[in-house]
């Protein structure tokens, strides 16, 4: 009888301190749920700020006359541009989605104008577009079919056109671009 019970104890005593470690310890594994949350992305970044000033060293003269819309650009007519300035455009949507854009006031010399081009390489843009204030035209469409893209650093071409009759005064308005859907 005494080695029946020492072999029982032999082998309960092991097998209790067994079951009572596994109790006491953590589990080896473990499971955490992970939301992943995909948000939409709409994101339009524009370069430094552009200065377009008429002088005697930088005018480019029109090769003219020639009609440009209801304009008759004559000799006295000059043009500046500047191809410096750049925008970049992140978007997710899977619908199609536009850039826009609008002067925060007028210009008030019918003979100065200003124009935009947006270059793209991956969808359309529409050339180059006269800017008038919201008021008078509203925003202007630059880009179309913008539908899950990211276009980095691409030209934006600032041109402006004034004769020998306007008005010598600098004037700064704002131009608001604006990605919106299409």
């Amino acid at each position: 009888m005494k080695k029946t019970l020492s072999t029982f104890m032999a082998l309960v005593v092991p097998m209790s301190v067994v079951l009572m470690a596994g109790s006491a310890m953590a589990s080896n594994t473990d499971d955490q749920a992970v939301t992943l949350d995909v948000q939409a992305i709409e994101e339009l970044e524009l370069s430094a700020a552009v200065i377009l000033t008429f002088n005697a060293t930088n005018l480019e003269a029109f090769e003219g006359p020639r009609v440009s819309g209801d304009y008759v650009i004559g000799k006295d007519d000059f043009q500046i541009t500047d191809a410096n300035s750049t925008y970049s455009v992140t978007t997710n949507s899977p619908d199609s989605q536009k850039i826009t854009a609008y002067l925060d006031t007028a210009i008030t010399a019918a003979d100065l104008k200003l124009y935009v081009a947006l270059a793209s390489e991956s969808v359309t843009s529409e050339g180059e577009v006269e800017l008038t204030s919201v008021v008078t035209a509203g925003p202007a469409t630059l880009v179309t079919g913008l539908k899950q893209i990211a276009d980095f650093e691409q030209v934006i071409t600032y041109r402006a056109t004034a004769t020998v009759a306007t008005p010598v005064a600098p004037i700064t308005p704002v131009v608001t671009f604006t990605l919106i859907d299409a």
